[in-house]
């Protein structure tokens, strides 16, 4: 093989093996996308190298052996520029593997056509050598399979370009840089193929195409190596950011945002369009004065906000780092949003765990002192009574004397015991109630009745002004004690000829309302507050009457499990008003889960 190296030849050889070179490097060193670039420079390679062979060779065999290797990097060159792109703006679902079979069809099928021209010229329809000049040169006429390549080639060329050109678009001030190297590398072939199409060619047939290919692979790794190109690349920075479970906001020198992440949206509770490029922090999140603060104080810190209302509300710690150039020259802050609204919310919960086991503690030393004091003493008294009247240390007249207090110390004693014994049956079973269709109107008459010696001996009346066949849906022990435990303190703080009314309404379709009003002491505004916590509290009746201070305890647990609410009003020395609410029994006789659940939300 005679072979005469020229100008042309020496350039295209020397820059096709510098171009191999740079191909190796990137290979080795990089990965993802910039593979797939290294592919397309040993392709620009390839055509460069085998070009200048062909153009230093002095016979038509010689010329037809290089150029068979040549159209290797000719054919797949198109290809890979396509893949690299594809690659680069993110589109990798493109790349099906019918796709990629479509992709690379025509380039295999152009070289094996290519290999096998002297069979059928469809690639070439004639090939010689022209002499007319100072060296060599193939003269080839195109046959109909070239003009074929040629439509492909320059297709996939337009369609890299166009993909660049939307990318550059749509691409932030930050990228632009390091998009325009790729996007002026591309069109720099369009711009030398435009001048051989117009017929403006050294010595009539000296192709250029390879020398800006690679001018664009040149410009292209200059890319690389100045603005580190695919260090950060668009689509890589989007895939890592998008991936974030934390929200960013990329702010500018004047609390502008320039850049942002999905999840940010979603935590400030706002669409993706309009963007809010350009909005300054303040505009966006108006209510956070401290975090606006220690953005503008330009510190690195983290602070907890909340956004939102109580219906719906979100907390977050947000991590703030300021940027500076030089250390001295302020840039830009990066907001890093973490969700932490589980976290606080399950405090949140602790906190009222806390306070619910604390309460529970100190609602079992009042039952404590109940039992070792409350009910103790009395049975103590008692026992003592009757020891006394055995030995005859107490006479029949002093023992009669005795018995009215002693009657109403047992009765004490023994309402105190029914509350305490079906109160802590009810605590073990938890949340078990066993309701039916109750006649409140009955059932008021029977504890009246039941009260009524000691209304009586106080003088204090007590009137049931329910309406007859008042129903509800209750549990049958949980509601007798409830009116007898509200009774029983209405008539405590009761003074003679003071009435007591008993009334209820119906609130809507759902309930009933059930007063137990008084024209006693009242209660005052400090203690008011306190009368349903768990440290409540007792007070002597009008007759130096002594409780335990845990029947509202116990009003309070029967009504909530029975789906209601207890409230009191109280004015200070003109007497007080407890409501309840039940459930009405048409309404919830069948056990209705939805109607009591709406009775559970409501309240």
């Amino acid at each position: 093989m005679e072979l005469q190296f020229n100008s042309y030849s020496v350039v295209l050889i020397s820059s096709g093996l510098a171009t191999f070179f740079i191909s190796y490097l990137i290979f080795k060193r990089l990965g993802g996308t910039v593979r797939w670039f290294s592919l397309l420079m040993f392709f620009i390679g390839l055509w460069a190298v085998t070009y200048g062979m062909e153009l230093s060779c002095q016979t038509l065999p010689d010329m037809l052996f290089w150029i068979n290797l040549e159209y290797i990097g000719i054919a797949l060159l198109p290809a890979s520029w396509i893949i690299f792109i594809i690659n680069f703006i993110g589109k990798e679902q493109w790349l099906k593997w019918h796709t990629s079979l479509l992709i690379f069809l025509i380039p295999l099928i152009t070289i094996s056509l290519v290999w096998t021209n002297s069979l059928h010229h469809l690639h070439y329809a004639s090939v010689s050598i022209d002499k007319n000049h100072s060296f060599p040169l193939l003269n080839i006429k195109p046959g109909i399979w070239y003009k074929c390549f040629t439509v492909y080639f320059y297709f996939l060329l337009a369609w890299g370009c166009f993909l660049l050109i939307n990318r550059f678009k749509r691409a932030d001030s930050i990228y632009k840089k390091q998009n325009s190297s790729i996007l002026l590398g591309a069109f720099i072939p369009w711009i030398v193929n435009l001048l051989y199409l117009l017929g403006i060619r050294p010595n009539a047939h000296i192709d250029l195409t390879p020398y800006a290919f690679i001018a664009t692979g040149f410009l292209i790794s200059i890319g690389l190596l100045k603005y580190r190109l695919f260090d950060i690349i668009p689509i890589a920075r989007e895939k890592v950011i998008g991936a974030m479970h934390d929200g960013l906001l990329i702010l500018d020198q004047q609390d502008r945002v320039i850049d942002y992440n999905k999840n940010i949206l979603r935590f400030l509770d706002l669409s993706p369009s309009p963007t809010i490029i350009g909005v300054k922090l303040s505009d966006l999140i108006p209510a956070n004065e401290t975090l606006i603060k220690l953005v503008s104080e330009r510190s690195n810190c983290s602070v907890e906000i909340q956004l939102g209302n109580n219906n719906k509300r979100s907390f977050f710690d947000v991590s703030i780092t300021s940027l500076f150039q030089r250390d001295t020259i302020y840039s830009g802050v990066v907001l890093i949003f973490r969700d932490i609204t589980i976290l606080k919310n399950d405090a949140f919960k602790l906190m009222e765990q806390s306070e619910q086991l604390s309460g529970l503690n100190q609602l079992k030393n009042r039952v404590f002192t109940i039992i070792s004091h409350d009910l103790r003493t009395p049975v103590r008294q008692l026992g003592d009574i009757l020891n006394m009247t055995i030995k005859g240390m107490i006479s029949d007249d002093e023992l009669n004397m005795l018995l009215p207090e002693l009657a109403k110390s047992v009765n004490q004693t023994s309402n105190v015991l029914d509350n305490l014994l079906f109160w802590s049956k009810t605590q073990m079973e938890g949340e078990h109630t066993d309701p039916e269709v109750l006649d409140l109107h009955q059932k008021v008459l029977k504890e009246i009745a039941f009260l009524s010696a000691r209304s009586e001996e106080k003088k204090v009346t007590i009137e049931c002004k329910l309406e007859p066949e008042t129903t509800v849906y209750a549990d049958k022990e949980m509601t007798r004690l409830i009116i007898r435990n509200l009774l029983d303190n209405a008539l405590k703080f009761s003074n003679p000829e003071n009435i007591i009314v008993v009334r209820a309404r119906k609130t809507d379709e759902k309930q009933v309302e059930v007063c137990v009003e008084d024209s006693g002491t009242g209660i005052r505004a400090d203690l008011l507050s306190k009368l349903f916590c768990p440290n409540s509290f007792s007070m002597p009746g009008t007759n130096n009457e002594q409780g335990t201070g845990l029947g509202l305890l116990i009003c309070k647990d029967f009504v909530e499990k029975n789906y209601g609410k207890i409230w009191a009003e109280s004015t200070w020395l003109q007497g007080s008003r407890f409501y309840f609410t039940l459930p009405i029994a048409n309404q919830a006789n069948k056990r209705n889960p939805e109607i009591l659940t709406s009775l559970l939300d409501d309240n």
